[in-house]
């Protein structure tokens, strides 16, 4: 189900700052706080759950609740006293939404001990707002001021969506980080920025980690906004699961011997989260990286070097064959978001490519190897991501992002990687051609259009906008079937329906995003034999093609809490 703000994705993301303690800034506003032995690591985590993350994720399954009682037994085993865990708690505490529900805890900072949760307030803000960069940068004076430690990880725990927030504060209410329900605000990009800029003042260094805990911050963007600010950031450059996996890994502070670097941190929480997703009863996709944010000036100045030459080839042989490798890296190659493609393997593409000019392929294979050089560590399962994503506009029949909006909120909108993506927004795509099906007249429940069980897939276009495509098929009772769509060469969001004989047109199965990435998948388990008729459209009215196959047997691919996904 779409649902366009309120939010998206999986669960578990990238969280940054916030909070807000009593007027007075750093120390507390005028509290008065017992001596705090400098710890070896201080875990600075903001929990932006004033949102369906709490009325929603914790009411039904607990996943708060879970996250903050692994937090305390972490604390609880560190007889050695070698990490202070303090938490900025944005939670649902109004009923802003009319859920009916509000949570049990109560907005403000916290100290861990490794006992019960609510007892480990220290202030109490009342209501917050997690999208304000001030009261981010207050959270962050306290922490710094009363848990001092030789490093520091910062984190922020809420849902994601990169840079799509279409302004420098996020004061639309729309898409970043840290999304506040009841003060309809985020977190954006350079807000991050300027908070890690501020931490790292206060600490008189660089951040050690910062750890973007939530779905599609894996960015070349937001690496590039905090390259000055932090030496390693943590991230997902794809959805991420919804599950109970969560900073189990922060236990390598409390059992390293001779202490743990950030590079042992973030290294560790790759690992645990392969060794949690992949051994579930079903696997969960995923993607996290560890990125070393000391290279990401040489990868611009590689992109820059790259998107001039593509610029020269484009404007020399035309965007046609540009358009095809973003829509095969995107889709086929490492199904991402919209316009969030994986660098490395669009760069792959380009090198390989037997249709782009030799200067193009030399300047991707250098920007490749830099983009390689970024990345410390990274583990994935049944995902093909290479450890960064960058923005690139698809054009044939998806959502696209404003280059005008890219360069002007965005410090990494000035390199010319947006002079190539203006450029192809400039020439458009090639314009779609009917299918063969249309003489079959697929538009409707008149269709004499028949896709046989098992055999090759047949490959569909949204030839204008709001087409859609009806077609047979004959399927037995007592057998299980899977209908399913597939990337073909631009890309799409289809909406798949099944509807039975009997009673003429009942619809018997539906999907939305069941399949791969933004593809649809129908699991159906067969009563009545006979003609069925399968329905597709584009979810936005779009233009673009597909391929629809109709196997039989059963390919479902769900796992534990069913993942929320956003769409504009």
């Amino acid at each position: 189900m779409k649902r366009i703000a309120r939010f998206l994705l999986s669960i578990v993301i990238i969280g940054l700052v916030m909070a807000c303690p009593s007027p007075g800034g750093g120390g507390g506003g005028g509290v008065s706080y017992p001596d705090t032995p400098r710890s070896t690591w201080t875990v600075m985590i903001h929990f932006a759950v004033d949102n369906n993350i709490d009325y929603e994720f914790e009411r039904v399954h607990g996943i708060v609740s879970n996250y903050l009682s692994t937090l305390e037994s972490i604390e609880a085993a560190d007889v050695n006293d070698k990490i202070n865990i303090v938490v900025f708690l944005d939670c649902y505490d109004v009923d802003s939404q009319t859920e009916g529900w509000t949570s049990s805890l109560d907005d403000g900072y916290y100290h861990l001990t490794g006992g019960a949760f609510n007892a480990d307030q220290v202030v109490d803000t009342g209501e917050v707002n997690s999208g304000s960069l001030s009261e981010t940068e207050d959270f962050l004076d306290w922490a710094v001021a009363n848990y001092p430690a030789d490093g520091y990880m910062y984190s922020i725990f809420n849902h994601g969506s990169g840079f799509d927030d279409q302004n420098t504060d996020g004061t639309f209410g729309a898409y970043g980080i840290a999304f506040d329900d009841a003060e309809d605000d985020c977190l954006s990009h350079w807000e991050l920025g300027q908070a890690t800029a501020h931490l790292k003042t206060l600490i008189g260094r660089n951040v050690d980690l910062f750890h973007a805990y939530a779905c599609l911050m894996g960015g070349m963007e937001l690496a590039y906004e905090l390259r000055d600010n932090a030496d390693y950031m943590l991230f997902s450059e794809a959805l991420f699961p919804a599950d109970y996996w969560s900073y189990e890994a922060l236990s390598t502070i409390t059992s390293a011997v001779d202490g743990a670097s950030a590079l042992d941190i973030g290294t560790a929480f790759c690992d645990s989260a392969y060794n949690y997703f992949s051994t579930l009863a079903v696997p969960r996709e995923f993607t996290l990286s560890l990125i070393y944010l000391a290279q990401i000036n040489n990868l611009a100045g590689a992109l820059e070097d790259f998107a001039d030459a593509a610029v020269a080839d484009i404007n020399g042989n035309g965007a046609e064959n540009w358009y095809y490798l973003a829509a095969t890296t995107a889709y086929t190659d490492c199904p991402l978001w919209y316009y969030y493609i994986d660098l490395g393997s669009y760069l792959s593409n380009v090198k390989d490519s037997g249709f782009i000019g030799s200067s193009a392929k030399a300047y991707a294979k250098t920007a490749k190897k830099a983009a390689a050089n970024c990345v410390a560590y990274m583990r994935n399962y049944d995902y093909p991501a290479t450890g960064i994503s960058i923005y690139h506009n698809i054009l044939y029949g998806m959502i696209t992002y404003p280059v005008g909006t890219y360069t002007a909120i965005l410090t990494f909108g000035s390199n010319s990687w947006a002079d190539y993506i203006g450029l192809m927004d400039s020439f458009g795509p090639p314009p779609l051609l009917e299918d063969a099906y249309e003489a079959l007249d697929d538009d409707d429940f008149d269709t004499t259009n028949e896709i046989i069980v098992d055999a090759a897939a047949q490959e569909h276009t949204f030839h204008v906008m709001g087409d859609q495509d009806y077609m047979l098929v004959n399927l037995s009772a007592g057998t299980t079937y899977t209908i399913e769509t597939h990337f073909a060469s631009t890309g799409v969001d289809t909406v798949l329906y099944l509807y039975s004989p009997s009673p003429a047109h009942a619809q018997a199965g539906y999907s939305d995003d069941g399949g791969s990435g933004l593809y649809s998948k129908i699991v159906y388990s067969c009563t009545i034999s006979g003609m069925y008729y399968i329905r597709v459209c584009e979810w936005g009215a779009d233009t673009g093609d597909y391929t629809i196959d109709v196997r039989e047997g059963s390919f479902s691919q769900t796992a534990g809490i069913t993942p929320q996904f956003i769409k504009k």
